[in-house]
């Protein structure tokens, strides 16, 4: 059984049973006060629900329209039909076949109304020929799955924001959380699996008039059905939507003008079975008026099983494939779905340092293997002794010298006596790109799994110090060459991803770890410190950008670097089967700041924490399951700086990757492939 469960199948005859003998009584709850948004509400489902809405009291009402001048007449309309009706409606104008709508709504939103506490998203369309947007996308794959996919995202931090805010007293009950509703229905049990794309970029071949043409008839809105189920579960998953109720629902096959382009009598035909658009708008009202698994989907007022396609291996690995090209595609349409992110003062950091607390991480990991770079000594040590006391059967240690490498691991033995796994010592000094290969190529003929990666060697200099690369030493350790090993990694996790974890291991759902050690100082670094030229990592790598910098500010930039990686990497089609996290583990007691001097070492070292207490957020990371590409500290996901999320941040992550790859193609052929996902 999947993390999904075993879902279930859809016969027509239980289909029509179902619309024959269904019901779901009519909403009644008390919404004064509250705010409502709805798509797609000028006919059928949509009007319908806005009634719903309206007769329920709601403070506010908002409307998206394509036309400001035909929404006015719509207001008109259901002022009428709804008397009692005594709220406002706010018309904005959204076209959901024009992606440039949506942030310019979402903008507009935020500075319309202080809270959102319904968003049901029901927009939609279908066609029986193949027509492009303006944009040039499959009308029906950018309607109903991309756009909508784009607006639930970034309605996001309203909806979060509203969490926070005090209901009025006579709403519904205060632990009711803001909703999220994306309409999707039940044909999407009738997909048939090799009817989905299957070259290597889904989203791609999906909008492809040649793909279209091949479908059954109706395939590709039933496609598009199944697709919102992907994407209501992946918003579901995403921290900024854990004060959030997500669902996606099925309003059952209801009458309006939805079917035109089918011809009179097919149209004529599905009417016959169909219910009203009002019965069909119950199931919308009880899906946010009552408290459901956020992620589930609804049919009828219930929470049922997708499709067995849906729960079933192959289906989870589409829903990943699908999702990561997504979450690429709106990065570019909209850099905002990285969040708004948020600042650390340094009053907040210290206070952080002082209160925050990390359980001593538990789990059988027999079977398993772990590697951990810069392990001999600090926080990668005891890293390495939590791995060996939870029971790991093979130990990966890349050293920079054998010899000591042996003495750490008859220590480690000694340490942890309990330990009966064996200890791989490799050789590998992040100094030079060359070990970096090797090291891959001798970890490949070595072990037959990677389960978890652990990339935490680091090092902080106050003096320029190349590499015999040419480097500046903070920069190729921390960022160039421990991304290139993430890289080259993922081949074998990736492989990892389909063997059969041990019986008594971690959940077989759990994913193989990547993960990328960062810091908080990252939310310190100064924009306008980083490289301003043509070449960035050039730059970032040349004494005059050094010794112009501020004391500490390299190793910042180092690893706000870090995020970027680990946020590039957790989206690649390589990394589709691997979790893939980026981690501050607080400042902790260890020898890296021996190049500060006495006074500031030890002041530092006054307020920093155990090196076994960061070595706990590194386990913690990796032996839960965490939305890809999460910055987590002190085990728990949390935003990364504003910077890095704002729209400045993002072109400089992209500037950085795009020069990284170029890089990586030189130093290393191979990840060429890797990188374009062949």
């Amino acid at each position: 059984m999947s993390k999904y469960g075993t879902g279930k199948d859809l016969p027509v005859p239980e289909f029509i049973w179902g619309h024959l003998t269904h019901q779901v009584p009519k909403p009644e709850a008390d919404l004064k006060g509250l705010t409502a948004l709805v798509t797609g509400a000028t006919s059928g489902l949509g009007y319908t629900t806005a009634q719903h809405f309206a007769r329920l009291g709601v403070s506010t009402l908002v409307l998206p329209v394509r036309s400001l001048k035909k929404g006015e007449k719509f207001a008109q309309q259901l002022h009428k039909d709804v008397p009692s009706f005594r709220g406002d409606i706010k018309l904005l104008e959204l076209d959901l076949s024009r992606f440039a709508s949506i942030p310019k709504f979402v903008k507009e939103l935020e500075t319309t109304v202080d809270r959102l506490d319904f968003a049901i998203l029901n927009a939609g369309c279908t066609r029986t020929k193949y027509h492009q947007t303006p944009d040039g996308y499959e009308e029906t794959i950018q309607v109903n799955v991309l756009a909508t996919g784009l607006l639930a995202v970034m309605l996001l931090p309203l909806l979060s924001k509203t969490a926070k805010l005090p209901k009025p007293a006579d709403a519904l009950p205060s632990d009711l959380k803001p909703q999220l509703e994306i309409v999707s229905s039940e044909v999407h049990y009738w997909v048939v699996p090799s009817n989905l794309p299957q070259s290597e970029n889904f989203i791609a071949e999906l909008n492809t008039e040649e793909y279209f043409k091949k479908l059954p008839f109706s395939e590709m809105y039933n496609i598009s059905k199944l697709l919102d189920v992907f994407l209501a579960r992946k918003i579901a998953a995403l921290p900024v939507a854990q004060d959030i109720q997500v669902t996606v629902t099925n309003p059952g096959l209801c009458r309006s003008a939805f079917r035109d382009d089918f011809g009179a009598v097919l149209a004529w035909l599905m009417n016959a079975v169909s219910w009203t658009a009002e019965f069909g708008s119950r199931t919308f009202l009880h899906a946010v008026l009552e408290s459901h698994p956020s992620g589930s989907f609804l049919s009828a007022g219930k929470v049922v099983p997708t499709s067995k396609f849906s729960c079933s291996d192959e289906g989870i690995k589409t829903e990943d494939k699908f999702w990561t090209e997504l979450v690429e595609l709106y990065a570019k349409l909209a850099p905002e779905t990285y969040g708004e992110g948020k600042d650390l003062p340094f009053h907040k950091f210290v206070w952080g340092q002082l209160t925050h607390r990390v359980a001593k991480p538990e789990a059988d990991l027999k079977g398993l293997t772990a590697l951990v770079t810069g392990a001999t000594s600090g926080l990668g040590y005891t890293t390495a002794q939590h791995f060996a006391r939870l029971g790991v059967s093979t130990l990966v240690l890349p050293v920079r010298s054998l010899k000591k490498g042996e003495k750490f691991a008859q220590q480690l033995h000694k340490d942890v006596p309990s330990f009966r796994g064996d200890i791989k010592l490799l050789e590998l000094d992040l100094n030079r790109f060359a070990t970096i290969q090797k090291l891959v190529h001798e970890l490949e003929t070595t072990v037959d799994r990677l389960d978890i990666a652990i990339l935490n060697a680091g090092c902080i200099r106050n003096k320029y110090t190349l590499t015999p690369d040419g480097y500046e030493e903070t920069t190729q350790v921390n960022v160039l060459a421990t991304g290139l090993l993430a890289v080259l990694l993922l081949p074998l996790l990736g492989k990892t991803a389909k063997l059969p974890k041990p019986a008594d291991a971690v959940p077989a759902s759990r994913k193989p770890q990547l993960e990328i050690v960062s810091s908080e100082v990252h939310y310190w670094v100064v924009p306008s410190n980083l490289p301003q030229s043509d070449s960035f990592i050039a730059e970032l790598n040349s004494e005059t950008y050094f010794k112009k910098l501020p004391f500490f500010e390299m190793y910042n930039i180092s690893k706000l670097l870090d995020v970027f990686l680990a946020r590039k990497i957790a989206v690649l089609p390589a990394a589709q089967d691997i979790q893939v996290t980026v981690t501050n583990p607080s400042l902790c007691k260890s020898g890296l700041r021996d190049d500060f001097g006495a006074v500031l070492a030890w002041f530092m070292n006054a307020i920093a924490r155990s090196a076994d207490f960061g070595s706990r957020t590194f386990l913690h990371a990796v032996l839960a399951p965490h939305p890809s590409g999460s910055f987590l500290s002190a085990g728990k996901v949390v935003p990364t700086s504003k910077f890095s999320c704002s729209e400045e941040g993002i072109k400089t992550e992209d500037k950085f990757w795009t020069e990284l790859v170029e890089l990586y193609a030189k130093l290393a052929p191979e990840t060429v492939k890797i990188l374009s996902g062949q």
